[in-house]
């Protein structure tokens, strides 16, 4: 059975899913998101490491990097209440159209 994810290629099983992240092509980006990004990157991160924060906000360089102080790769986990209170920021200004299948900004 060959499964899809949005945005990665069907692929026959999760190994090869991984070996399509390992080896295949970067994800490109956009300069023109249709809204807001906000990346959530925690300090104490020993899986995704604080320095490599650039690399996920490079594809998107208007999106606002916000740093987790005190958390580790699982800010839902180390700090819930400063994890909802960022998604519910950055997510206040946007709503469902009816019919609609994607978030368009409200302003």
């Amino acid at each position: 059975m060959r499964v899809a994810i949005y945005g990665y290629p069907p692929v026959a099983n999760s190994g090869a899913r991984r070996a399509h992240l390992v080896s295949g092509s970067r994800q490109a980006g956009t300069t023109t998101p249709p809204g807001r990004v906000v990346i959530g990157w925690s300090r104490r991160d020993l899986v995704c490491f604080p320095r490599e924060a650039h690399r996920a906000q490079r594809p998107f360089p208007s999106a606002h990097l916000q740093w987790f102080e005190n958390c580790g790769h699982f800010p839902q986990w180390d700090a819930p209440a400063e994890t909802i209170a960022l998604i519910l920021q950055a997510t206040a200004a946007r709503t469902v159209p009816s019919g609609a299948d994607t978030f368009q900004n409200a302003e």
